[in-house]
């Protein structure tokens, strides 16, 4: 943690009389002719920036964070990566030195050498699917905010967005990556800056009586809790490019102590150790918002209209499947599985199915402790005893394809159901890019901008 002194290349070395305490003082003073001038670097400061004065006309950021992804399907790269999610005491609150004990034997060579063999079967040309799909999502939602068609607060129905929290800069920090491990330029995310529209409506916003920047003008990024572009490195990086103003979005519908509340800790802990705090703003959870909902419909209802719609009437099924979590979670109060109820029940309504018709259940259990069920698969296997003519899924709770849609249902979940003696079985792709998901991913970030753009 940085101590708030300024750099000396050797101490010791610096006689009594060099003038030393007249030096600090002099490399505090701002040059009054340029409030942009560097002042002094502070040693050990997670932003790495020299203390400026915040622009407030300068254009604000999102940043799209999900937890992370290993940055290629090798033994050294997942091993790297599950040790910096298994070791967040958010995901896995067992004894750290009994954990670790476990951890370093049994996960980092049985799991860990499983879990690359998964990887390579899903990985893309660019990278992990999930790095892949939160990029294009970052590109797509400033294509978004430059044509200004995101939808608005006012003109939404329903339950409103999700809740916009304060960052408290004396939370407790949690471990987190080190920014300084994350500097060279490749494992950086890309910050996409839309070019301003040579339209009046661009006109009109950069011309606003107020001087704040236009919608277009947004700068929109991702990063990652775990890996790379790890958030703090991401955060450094903006705010040495002069950007104080910061949204930052965890793509998790529902929230749970095990997916947003890491990416808080995260956030605080990087706040916690700079001298030079941006202005944050979070967004907690959307279960319920119309156009979430709406944009997971539409993608049912036109994977339907290309491949035909199931005949409920004979018994075919839709399952939502959600990511699960350990039971202690939730009699610990995580709202994470009220909140999917919630989803489930929204969705249920705007495809008029039933709960007969419309599953719900669990993926993804790790570990021997008691989950949240039912189990997905659990539940497939069972349907394709019942000799379930065709059984659709689609997982409300990912917005990006994964590992855990790509090879954990596309693969062991649709095997074991055609073994079980299931009929056909499809998934239904996730949000991704979807034109529906970025118009209603735009529409829910806009009111969280208010008093930052025009």
């Amino acid at each position: 943690m940085g101590t708030g002194r300024a750099e000396v290349a050797n101490p010791a070395a610096l006689p009594v009389s060099s003038g030393l305490v007249d030096k600090r003082r002099e490399s505090r003073q701002v040059d009054q002719r340029n409030y942009w001038s560097p002042v002094v670097k502070l040693r050990g400061v997670t932003d790495h920036v020299d203390p400026v004065l915040v622009d407030p006309a300068a254009p604000p950021a999102v940043v799209l964070v999900n937890l992370g992804t290993p940055d290629e399907p090798t033994l050294p790269a997942v091993q790297r990566y599950l040790r910096q999610f298994l070791t967040d005491r958010r995901i896995v609150d067992l004894n750290p030195l009994l954990w670790r004990m476990i951890l370093e034997t049994a996960i980092m060579h049985g799991h860990a050498k499983r879990s690359v063999a998964k990887y390579a079967s899903v990985w893309l040309p660019d990278g992990s699917p999930l790095l892949v799909h939160t990029r294009d999502q970052a590109a797509a939602l400033a294509a978004e905010f430059a044509s200004d068609q995101g939808t608005r607060l006012q003109s939404r129905e329903g339950s409103g967005p999700g809740n916009t929290a304060s960052i408290a800069t004396t939370t407790r920090p949690t471990p987190s990556d080190d920014p300084a491990s994350s500097t060279n330029a490749a494992s950086r995310a890309t910050t996409t800056r839309p070019q301003p529209r040579d339209d009046s409506a661009s006109s009109v916003a950069s011309a606003s009586p107020t001087g704040l920047p236009a919608l277009s003008d947004v700068h929109v990024t991702y990063a990652m809790c775990y890996g790379q572009p790890s958030l703090p490195s991401v955060l450094s990086q903006l705010q040495t490019e002069g950007v104080w103003r910061i949204l930052v979005v965890p793509l998790y519908p529902q929230f749970s102590t095990t997916t947003v509340a890491p990416i808080i800790d995260t956030l605080s802990a990087y706040l916690s150790k700079s001298t030079n705090q941006p202005e944050i703003r979070t967004i907690r959870s959307w279960p319920t918002d119309p156009a979430y909902i709406d944009a997971c419909a539409q993608l049912i209802e036109q994977d339907w209209a290309t491949n035909g719609r199931p005949d409920f009437a004979r018994g075919d099924k839709l399952l939502l499947s959600y990511h699960g979590i350990p039971v202690s979670c939730v009699t610990a109060g995580d709202p994470y599985v009220a909140e999917c109820q919630a989803t489930t029940d929204a969705l249920r309504a705007r495809l008029q199915l039933g709960p007969e018709h419309c599953l719900m259940t669990y993926q993804s259990k790790f570990g021997r402790g008691e989950w949240v069920t039912p189990a997905t698969l659990d539940t497939v296997i069972k349907l394709g005893q019942l000799e379930t003519p065709r059984l659709d899924v689609f997982c409300p709770g990912f917005v990006s394809d994964c590992l855990e849609t790509l090879e954990e249902l596309d693969q062991l979940n649709h095997d074991q159901f055609i073994s079980a003696g299931g009929g056909q079985f499809r998934r239904v792709p996730c949000l991704n890019a979807s034109p529906p998901w970025m118009t209603a991913l735009a529409g829910l970030i806009r009111p969280h901008l208010s008093g930052w753009v025009a």
